[in-house]
């Protein structure tokens, strides 16, 4: 039986099956970082915003932020 995926690969294969592709990703889990993006495609420049290194609070605020700024666009945080 093949080993089950880990839950923060569940979570981003199932943000990358349920949102429309023009999604755009706030990330703030430094650890969970390379498994968002090994299972979502970004392919437009500014789908993915993520802190440079440990920073606890960014996601929410950053999210809203860039709702704001790209009211077009639906945001997953």
């Amino acid at each position: 039986r093949p080993a089950e995926r880990k839950s923060d690969e569940r979570i981003s294969a199932a943000i990358a099956q349920e949102t429309p592709a023009e999604r755009i990703v706030v990330c703030e889990s430094v650890s969970n970082m390379r498994d968002c993006q090994d299972q979502i495609r970004f392919d437009a420049p500014g789908s993915y915003f993520s802190p440079a290194g440990a920073s606890l609070g960014f996601g929410v605020p950053a999210a809203i932020g860039v709702q704001l700024a790209r009211p077009d666009r639906p945001v997953v945080a």
